[in-house]
């Protein structure tokens, strides 16, 4: 994969995320008197001078992480006969129960090895959400497998699922494996099938954006990939959500059969058109729209997190959505100057380019030290 694509991908996620994040829970016009009549359109500063992350990219991470210690386990300690993606989804597992740690919950047993945890400016909560909480409690309980599409341990559809599906893009198998992790990975804390599946498909949308795919025909590889699904009620609502962001983002032809230009929704009426983010299906419909209809980067993330409703989330997958799109060089520098870890986020990026690579896997002391095959 091309290194500034991916790093563009978890760098935008990261920046959507941070932008939409000191308006999440502002009504469109909380946020026009707050910051202007456009709503925010700067990354906010902390006093260190950092746009603050949330929860969003703080997941996106450790999801990533997991991905990178479960395939240098599987590279290790070959399994014949034992499924890699199960291995994979376990280490994911591992990596959700040390975030839950850094967000000072209980979590005793977690495994606090490696690399990323020891970035202590993780290990402050930004408003976790309450869904992926519960649910990792639950499944860290002894005793408690971990939840599955078929083990279901709640009724959520929230958008906590689908917001770190975009690191999911990364892993190195078949679309159909990408696919199948996203699925997996998002049914660790949400049972709904529309929140699962929609983190099936982004994974897919952004894995196609990252092979250099226009984002129509990235659409199109999720759709045949939810086409394979047993249970086809339980894909109608996401592929009506899908088909709603693409039809208004992209065009449709009227009743004359000829075709329209893309609408420009106001925040407003990205709110009654496509919801306000809180579910997978309505911040991945949000995300995508906002993509078809960007003029640049910038554009796209700033239409993506004005309106009232889930201002992070749908920043931050419009972001993974964008990067992908346009690679890292498409990103204002100010706002890479201004991101809170940029640097960590580039690296774990690099990091997965490096243990995923069919060259220079890494087996020293030290790629041991940061990511433990455990």
């Amino acid at each position: 994969m091309d290194r500034s694509r991916v790093r563009g991908m978890l760098l935008g996620g990261a920046i959507g995320d941070a932008l939409g994040n000191p308006i999440e829970f502002l009504s469109i016009n909380g946020a026009r008197k707050h910051f202007g009549p456009n709503g925010v359109t700067t990354l906010i500063l902390n006093r260190d001078g950092f746009s603050e992350i949330t929860d969003d990219t703080q997941m996106t991470l450790f999801t990533l992480e997991g991905m990178i210690r479960g395939h240098h386990q599987l590279r290790r300690t070959p399994r014949p006969g034992t499924d890699p993606l199960a291995v994979v989804v376990r280490t994911v597992h591992g990596a959700y129960l040390r975030w839950l740690r850094t967000q000072h919950d209980y979590a005793p047993d977690a495994d606090m090895t490696g690399w990323l945890v020891g970035h202590q400016e993780l290990h402050v909560p930004r408003a976790p959400g309450l869904t992926c909480l519960s649910a990792l409690r639950r499944t860290n309980t002894p005793g408690c497998d971990i939840a599955t599409p078929t083990n279901r341990i709640n009724d959520s559809k929230g958008c906590g699922s689908v917001m770190r599906a975009g690191a999911v893009a990364l892993w190195p198998g078949s679309a159909a494996d990408v696919f199948r992790l996203g699925i997996d990975t998002g049914a660790l804390t949400h049972s709904h099938p529309t929140g699962f599946l929609a983190a099936g498909a982004f994974a897919v949308i952004v894995r196609e954006l990252l092979n250099g795919n226009e984002l129509l025909t990235a659409i199109e590889a999720a759709r045949e990939s939810l086409r394979t699904w047993p249970n086809q009620a339980e894909v109608t609502e996401l592929y009506e959500h899908i088909d709603l962001a693409v039809r208004l983002g992209s065009g449709q032809r009227n009743w004359t059969g000829r075709r329209q230009e893309p609408v420009r929704l106001t925040p407003e009426a990205i709110a009654s058109e496509l919801g306000g983010g809180w579910t997978a299906e309505d911040a991945l419909a949000i995300a995508l729209y906002s993509a078809l209809v960007a003029t640049d980067f910038e554009d796209g993330v700033c239409l993506a997190v004005n309106h009232s409703g889930d201002s992070d989330s749908t920043g931050a997958v419009a972001g993974n959505i964008l990067g992908a799109m346009y690679g890292e060089q498409a990103i204002p520098t100010r706002w890479l100057n201004e991101l809170e870890l940029a640097d960590v986020i580039g690296q774990i990026g690099d990091d997965a380019l490096t243990e995923f690579g069919t060259t220079s896997r890494q087996s020293s002391q030290e790629w041991l030290r940061r990511f433990p095959p455990n």
